[in-house]
């Protein structure tokens, strides 16, 4: 975090990008190479049906600004709902998303489990691109966060990355694993929301 003049903090999303990268080339197999496993999803990434579905998630975000005055502010509920939210605003930060995927890796290693080894590898390449994408959209629309710290707030880098974790999972193990995920996952943009990071636009 860098302190700005205004007294507002400035986390760089882009950093994490970096982070990001070093990470993956340093553990997912010929990463870098002429037919790489991260080239591909780079290229897939650039096709026509994710640059479509891209520019209609913008879209819908837009839409979804109408709400953003009304859908804001603290999610009543009690301690338990507050718990929950406050877990699932830890598992969609940067930090934890890199240092559990990392975690797993190195332990599945270490254990030569190497089918954990390879989720963790694809939970990384996930967060990669994720971020490759809301790193310079952050940059890019500088909308300031509903609690004024800073503008970073459209797209949720958080939003982002517990789906992308959970994509990688519900993917992995099916629907008896995925669902109850995805379930914790829609509370992360709930938490995001209620702890003022975001608008309700920004989540979507």
């Amino acid at each position: 975090m860098v302190g700005a003049p205004d007294g507002r903090t400035k986390s760089p999303p882009v950093f994490y990008c970096l982070v990001i990268l070093l990470c993956v080339g340093s553990i997912v197999p010929e990463s870098w190479g002429e037919d790489s496993l991260v080239r591909r999803d780079f290229k897939r990434l650039l096709e026509r049906e994710s640059v479509s579905l891209g520019i209609l998630s913008v879209g819908v975000a837009g839409i979804a600004r109408h709400w953003d005055d009304e859908l804001k502010g603290e999610v009543g509920g009690g301690k338990a709902v507050s718990a929950v939210l406050d877990l699932a605003n830890v598992y969609g930060s940067s930090t934890y998303s890199l240092a559990s995927a990392f975690g797993v890796w190195g332990a599945a290693k270490v254990g030569g489990r190497e089918e954990v080894q390879a989720v963790a590898s694809e939970m990384l390449r996930g967060l990669l691109l994720a971020n490759a994408v809301v790193g310079p959209l952050k940059l890019a629309v500088g909308r300031e966060r509903p609690d004024g710290s800073n503008d970073f707030s459209f797209p949720s880098g958080h939003s982002a990355n517990a789906f992308a974790m959970t994509a990688v999972l519900g993917r992995r193990y099916g629907w008896r694993v995925g669902l109850p995920i995805y379930a914790f996952t829609a509370a992360v943009p709930v938490a995001r929301i209620h702890h003022r990071r975001h608008f309700f636009s920004d989540v979507v």
